[in-house]
Formats: structure tokens, C-alpha cells, sequence
């Protein structure tokens, strides 16, 4: 044990002032080191942390991927009535009336669109989002096939 710890830790501090970027390279490679050690471990505490709080999970998926809040897709579900953007069906509530929702965003600047279902989210999908494809595919189906 130290003789004094409150010496060690300012003189710590010193250091870390004196040399930041040193200090924070050695940080960041013993960070390194402990997750290449311990890689079952931090599988199985994310594992746990996603069980035990989704919504903070899908919160964070919400706004790394789409850059909206829950209570922003919460709103566009409102706004649209319960109902997907595209074909007006109503969107399906899972077992605890949680609406089970795709978050449609355009694929070149990442903007959130609105709330699809997951047949129409998967159509324009395939379809790649190309307005011109779409209007093409409501045409054919518009004309029975016929060209």
C-alpha cells in the first residue's frame, strides 16, 4: 500500500497535465488490452445491459441510425393516425402494445422520413428508394402488366 496516496495521486495528476496526449495513448492501449482479455465478459455485460433495458437500447439505435428520439417516432406515429405512411394499414402492436414500427430515412442523407410497415418499408427497399422505379412498378400495376 502507498505511504500516501493523496501524494501519489497528485503527482499522477501532474503527470497527466505535464503529458496529456502520452497519458491518454497509455489509456487507451491499456483499454485495448483489457477488452482483447476480456472479450466473453464484455459480450456477456452488453448481453445483459440489452435485456434489461431495451428502451434505452432502442433509444440509442433510434438515434445513432435515424438521428430522431423515441418520442420523435412516437410523434410520427400519432401524426399518422397508427397507420403506416404508404398503404394506410393500421401498424402492428406486439404483446405489450408497443407499436412494432420500421423507421423509414432516405438512404443518401440519412433523414428520417416517417413509419412504414414492414411490407412497404421492404417494397421500397427493393426497389431502392428510386421515385422513378416506384412510379414505374404503380404504373405496371396500374396497367394490369400491360406495357
Amino acid at each position: 500500500m502507498l505511504a500516501d496516496p493523496q501524494a501519489h495521486a497528485d503527482k499522477h495528476r501532474r503527470w497527466r497535465e505535464r503529458d496529456p496526449e502520452h497519458a491518454r495513448a497509455l489509456v487507451r492501449k491499456a483499454g485495448a488490452k483489457w477488452r482483447a482479455g476480456n472479450k466473453k465478459k464484455i459480450s456477456e455485460l452488453g448481453k445483459r445491459d440489452r435485456d434489461q433495458n431495451p428502451g434505452r437500447v432502442r433509444a440509442a439505435v433510434l438515434r445513432r441510425n435515424f438521428g430522431i428520439t423515441p418520442l420523435q417516432l412516437a410523434a410520427a406515429v400519432y401524426f399518422q393516425l397508427g397507420r403506416c405512411a404508404i398503404c394506410r394499414r393500421d401498424l402492428i402492436f406486439d404483446k405489450n402494445l408497443k407499436v412494432r414500427v420500421h423507421v423509414d430515412h432516405d438512404h443518401r442523407s440519412g433523414a428520417f422520413r416517417g413509419v412504414l410497415c414492414v411490407g412497404c418499408n421492404s417494397a421500397i427497399g427493393k426497389l431502392k428508394d428510386d421515385p422513378a422505379v416506384l412510379m414505374r412498378a404503380a404504373d405496371y400495376v396500374r396497367n394490369e402488366g400491360k406495357l
